[in-house]
């Protein structure tokens, strides 16, 4: 039985789809699919060594920890009642940029990782209701990731800067694309 969280759309078909608002109770599942993308999508880009000693107990605890305390929002798609998608995105507070809210994570399970799937979890952001009176987002993917470049400019996103970010005392670029309605 699934717990009385917003239901923002299902789907009667044979494979129980759920589209909703996260609960504290998706976290190790968000987690894990983060981590599993890190460790097979990252492993070209990213040192080996950091991918390979990721806690998952610790970054379930820190996650849980940032579910509790930042006004974040959380939609989550579920497939036979396990979480298959997700997306969690911020307001934006801070006068340095220029856009109403960041996408912080957007990750797919490896399993479901499809360009129809992609396409479904971006109309399902930008078509929610908590988006109607935002007019931008942006969002930060490494710079050496081709797939999920391509698959953001397909999107219609604009690059606005490059950053550095550190993973595992290792120093990467990070592409900053944006959109705007």
């Amino acid at each position: 039985m699934r717990s009385s969280q917003n239901i923002i759309e299902t789907n009667n078909d044979m494979n129980n789809n759920l589209l909703r608002e996260a609960t504290i109770k998706d976290v190790s599942q968000m987690v894990k699919i983060n981590t599993d993308c890190r460790q097979n999508n990252y492993k070209w880009i990213i040192n080996q060594e950091y991918l390979d000693n990721i806690d998952l107990n610790k970054r379930i605890s820190k996650r849980e920890e940032y579910f509790k305390k930042w006004d974040t929002f959380y939609l989550v798609k579920e497939v036979d009642w396990k979480v298959v998608w997700f997306i969690d995105w911020v307001i934006n507070t801070s006068k340095e940029f220029p856009y109403d809210f960041e996408i912080k994570w957007l990750y797919i399970d490896t399993d479901h990782q499809w360009m129809w799937i992609w396409k479904e979890l971006f109309s399902k952001l930008i078509s929610h209701d908590k988006f109607k009176n935002y007019k931008s987002f942006y969002l930060f993917t490494l710079k050496d990731n081709p797939q999920s470049r391509w698959f953001y400019e397909k999107l219609w996103g604009k690059v606005f800067t490059e950053i550095d970010k550190d993973f595992g005392s290792k120093n990467y670029k990070l592409v900053w694309y944006y959109w705007q309605r």
